[in-house]
């Protein structure tokens, strides 16, 4: 009797200590697998964010180094025109390409990007004057594609150049994969219909995930669209970002066109001057105003002269003085270098080539240039230039 009760409540004891094994089995396995999973999603991170060190210091501007511009940029910073650029807030750059502000922005995303790997910051930039240059067969460009190019210039190359480097099943366990899905299928709405907040939050994911704590945009010859489409440009970018410390944009264009923002039947649409953008660097008031009525814009115009001149004739034996004495030592008075400056408009190439004639003029005859010499000079290139053109 006894074996015949007893031997049921062995075989039962055993069927329910299997099934917790099992139990214990799966969930040690499951856990395991998390741990494993984690543990490689963490190295993937880290291999992400060791590869983005090198990979950031790549995005540079693919804009010519012109001799006369670059001596510009050098100028600039060494008077600490530049440093605002690159301080927090949306700032604003007054002036072209031709006065020099392209090759700011050069130098600016590349001394700015070659040192990710100390502060973690990215410059990206757009020129907006190339993108309406690709639609030129259409003749219209829109706001969502400037958006659009925008919002990528930040992920697109350091993505592309990351998923080029690392293993695909690192890159899928980064999580980045699937985010830059979610952007683009964001970015293929309608302007109307983006979600700025939720594109942000995206944003923020990605560069949390690579490392990146701040993103400086750049959007270069803005005037190059229509007045009234700047303004629109201007909202949804302040929407996307707020006043998020963390991401800034510096835009320039040309002053004389440029608008911040206009009133529809909605409201005010744009930026506020002082209250969404500052203006951080105005290279046509220093290139074109009047230089005796500001001592700063007096020195650093003089400084630049005789850099030029350095740098056009190295041979000349100049005075061991400070800039102004080199510059006197060629020009009679400073309205006279102020013509260089507003006859040729700003235009820096053409300014350049005009300090050559000086220092051409000054070793033939030992003369000072005076405003009514550096008049006729340009008056006769002008109509050098219109007779070539009518010839051709």
């Amino acid at each position: 009797m006894h074996t015949i009760i007893f031997q049921p409540a062995i075989f039962t004891i055993s069927i329910f200590t299997i099934i917790l094994l099992s139990i214990f089995a799966i969930s040690a396995l499951v856990i395991l697998f998390v741990v494993i999973n984690n543990a490689q999603k963490k190295t993937s991170i880290i291999t992400s964010r060791d590869l983005i060190k090198r990979i950031v210091p790549k995005m540079r501007i693919g804009y010519p180094d012109i001799p006369s511009h670059r001596v510009w940029v050098e100028t600039l910073n060494e008077y600490g025109y530049l440093a605002p650029l690159t301080s927090v807030g949306n700032h604003i750059v007054l002036g072209t390409p031709q006065m020099g502000g392209t090759s700011i922005f050069r130098y600016l995303v590349s001394r700015f990007n070659t040192s990710f790997p100390e502060h973690a910051g990215m410059c990206a930039y757009v020129d907006v004057n190339q993108i309406v240059m690709s639609h030129k067969n259409t003749g219209y460009v829109s706001i969502e594609e400037i958006y659009r190019q925008v919002i990528w210039s930040s992920i697109k190359f350091p993505m592309a150049e990351l998923e080029s480097q690392i293993k695909q099943g690192a890159f899928k366990r980064t999580g980045l994969a699937k985010l830059l899905r979610d952007v683009d299928g964001i970015l293929k709405s309608s302007l109307s219909k983006i979600e700025p907040t939720t594109l942000r939050q995206i944003l923020f994911k990605i560069w949390q995930i690579i490392g990146v704590k701040r993103v400086i945009y750049i959007v270069d010859n803005i005037t190059a669209l229509e007045p009234g489409a700047v303004p629109v440009l201007l909202e949804y970018m302040l929407r996307t970002f707020g006043r998020t410390p963390s991401v800034s944009f510096i835009i320039s264009g040309d002053p004389t066109t440029l608008v911040l923002n206009k009133r529809t039947n909605d409201g005010n649409v744009g930026a506020q001057l002082s209250h969404d953008v500052n203006i951080a660097l105005n290279i046509s008031e220093i290139l074109l105003s009047k230089a005796k009525q500001d001592q700063d814009i007096y020195t650093i115009r003089t400084s630049y002269l005789a850099k030029l001149i350095k740098f056009i004739q190295p041979a000349i034996e100049l005075p061991e003085k400070n800039n102004i004495s080199i510059v006197q030592e060629f020009f009679h008075n400073p309205e006279a270098w102020d013509a260089i400056f507003n006859l040729n408009n700003g235009e820096l190439e053409n300014i350049s080539a005009s300090i050559q004639e000086v220092v051409e003029y000054h070793q033939s005859t030992k003369k000072k240039i005076t405003g009514e010499w550096v008049r006729k000079m340009f008056t006769a290139r002008t109509v050098k230039s219109e007779d070539q053109a009518g010839g051709s």
